[in-house]
């Protein structure tokens, strides 16, 4: 069990699950959605206006497609891209400063719903070992049997 659960970290430090395996997504949108999951969506001072608006957007965007209504962290990472949205021509200092508490509750839902989904990963993980030792010991025992009853003939 401990070889499924260090490989499942492994895989998540690295992004390999989801949007970073599918090849048919591109590259933007898989470093948007690694921002969203893990990072921090920013608008870089380096961008032009447009950029900055575009890429706004594109959080916004995304969040909304990939989120249902029932998600916990749906509004409140929705307020965090509206105030990246309606702040993108300020500087990046000046946007910070205007979106951090957004910022901070959307990083503080999406952790806990991150630590909610590990805990279920986890308790899965012991439920399916439980059941793979019930099923290897039903299967020693039935072979057991069987022996007995060759040696019984």
């Amino acid at each position: 069990m401990e070889i499924n659960y260090s490989l499942k970290k492994l895989f998540d430090s690295y992004n390999f699950v989801g949007l970073s395996i599918n090849n048919n997504i591109n590259l933007k949108d898989k470093m948007l959605w690694y921002d969203i999951v893990n990072g921090k969506p920013e608008l870089e001072d380096t961008l032009s206006m447009d950029a900055k608006e575009y890429k706004a957007d594109q959080y916004s965007y995304l969040w909304n497609k990939s989120t249902t209504i029932d998600n916990a962290c749906r509004l409140v990472g929705s307020i965090y891209f509206r105030c990246l949205k309606n702040n993108f021509q300020l500087k990046k200092s000046e946007r910070e400063h205007k979106c951090i508490q957004n910022f901070i509750n959307f990083n503080n839902c999406r952790n806990a719903l991150k630590l909610q989904q590990a805990n279920n990963i986890k308790d899965s993980l012991i439920k399916q070992n439980m059941e793979d030792n019930i099923a290897k010991a039903l299967f020693e025992r039935r072979s057991l049997l069987l022996d007995m009853l060759e040696d019984f003939k």
